[in-house]
C-alpha cells in the first residue's frame, strides 16, 4: 500500500491509500533470478571470467598491433631518410646507428653481470654465515664490493654478534634462570622459564633444558 496526498472537490487535502503492485511484482521477480543452483551459478562465474579473459586478449592484440604498426612507420620513416642522403652520409648515420646499439647492448650486458656477480656474492655471503652460524637473513646487508670484503664484514659481524649475545644470556640468567646450589650441579628449568628463554638462550643451555623436560 502507498499514501498519497489530493485534493477533494472542495480543495482540502485528503489521504488517499494505493495498492503498489509493479514495486512487489519487481522484486519477486529479483528474488527468482537470485534463486539459482550451483551449477547455474558455477556456470555464470565460467561465463563472466571467460569475457574477461577474452577482454584481456582483445585489449593486448590492440595493443600489440599498435606497436607493431609504430614500429613500422618509425622504420619506414628512417628509411625514406636514408634514402635522401648521399652514400657516405648513409655509410656514417649507419655506423653511429650500429654503434649507439653496441652500447646499449653493452650496458645491457655489464648490468646483467653486476646482477649476477651480486647475486652469487650474497649466496657466498649466506653460506659462510650459516657455517658461522649466524642468521644468513644479513647477507643483504653485509655485501662488500667483493668476496673478500663481504668476508671481512661477516667476520665483524660475528665478533659483535658473539660480544651481544653473551651480554644477553648474561642479562638474562641473571633475571630468569634460578641460582645453582652447588658449581657441579646443573640447572633445573621449568616449562615456563624455557618459554621464556631467547633462541641464544635456548641454545646455549639445550643439554640442561633437554634433561629437565624429562621431569615435565
Amino acid at each position: 500500500m502507498a499514501t498519497e496526498r489530493t485534493k477533494d472537490e472542495q480543495g482540502q487535502e485528503v489521504l488517499v491509500e494505493e495498492e503498489v503492485t509493479g514495486e512487489v511484482e519487481g522484486t519477486e521477480e529479483e528474488v527468482e533470478k537470485l534463486e539459482m543452483t550451483k551449477d547455474e551459478l558455477e556456470a555464470m562465474l565460467q561465463k563472466e571470467a571467460d569475457r574477461r579473459v577474452a577482454q584481456a586478449i582483445k585489449k593486448r592484440e590492440a595493443e600489440h598491433k599498435k606497436e607493431l604498426e609504430t614500429r613500422t612507420a618509425e622504420a619506414r620513416k628512417e628509411a625514406e631518410e636514408l634514402a635522401k642522403l648521399s652514400e657516405a652520409e648513409r655509410a656514417k648515420v649507419e655506423k653511429e646507428r650500429d654503434e649507439i646499439k653496441l652500447s646499449k647492448e653493452r650496458e645491457q650486458f655489464e648490468k646483467e653481470r653486476g646482477e649476477f656477480e651480486r647475486e652469487r656474492l650474497k649466496l657466498q655471503a649466506e653460506k659462510e654465515l650459516a657455517i658461522r652460524k649466524l642468521p644468513t637473513e644479513f647477507a643483504g646487508y653485509i655485501l662488500g664490493d667483493d668476496a673478500d670484503d663481504t668476508f671481512e664484514r661477516i667476520t665483524v659481524l660475528e665478533e659483535q654478534w658473539q660480544k651481544a649475545l653473551e651480554a644477553e644470556i648474561d642479562e638474562r640468567l641473571k633475571s630468569k634462570i634460578p641460582k645453582l646450589g652447588t658449581k657441579n650441579k646443573k640447572a633445573h628449568f621449568t616449562r615456563e622459564q624455557v618459554a621464556g628463554m631467547s633462541q641464544v638462550e635456548v641454545a646455549a643451555n639445550l643439554a640442561e633444558i633437554e634433561e629437565s623436560m624429562k621431569s615435565w
